[in-house]
């Protein structure tokens, strides 16, 4: 990753792009380090949000979205996966809506971020999408006696 050596922020990034493309480096290569680069600006807008979150025994997550809003989402608690798990399993013969179920995880677990995505319900499912591919949803078990 020498070629990306000098660079630290998106704007960087861009401006050299057509530099980095004619020395070699490949678009997957641009697009991974933009990736790493909107993550670390993201910990950074995060980071007091995320030490609080911590702190109360909570897992944080950052999801990015395509075109680079960002969000803060916390770990779905029993209590959220409760409402969440009826819409990722086949009830009644029906199919499972991930779609309803990604937008509820967004909603229920939200901390922060850009509010376009919470408002917009393309970003919101792709948000959500994400997290349930990312976060452990929890399912309280009870036992037989």
């Amino acid at each position: 990753m020498s070629q990306f050596e000098n660079i630290t922020t998106l704007s960087e990034l861009e401006a050299k792009k057509a530099e980095l493309l004619a020395n070699g480096v490949t678009e997957i290569e641009i697009k991974d380090f933009q990736t790493e680069l909107q993550f670390a600006e993201a910990e950074k807008k995060y980071e007091t949000a995320i030490v609080n979150h911590n702190k109360s025994g909570y897992h944080t997550y950052i999801f990015i979205c395509d075109n680079g809003m960002s969000c803060l989402l916390k770990e779905p608690t029993v209590t959220i996966s409760a409402k969440i798990v009826p819409y990722m399993t086949a009830m009644m013969g029906g199919e499972p809506d991930f779609v309803k179920a990604a937008k509820m995880l967004v909603n229920e677990c939200w901390i922060a971020g850009d509010a376009e995505i919470r408002k917009s319900e393309d970003l919101s499912v792709e948000v959500g999408m994400q997290a349930l591919h990312t976060v452990q949803i929890k399912v309280a078990k009870s036992k037989k006696k």
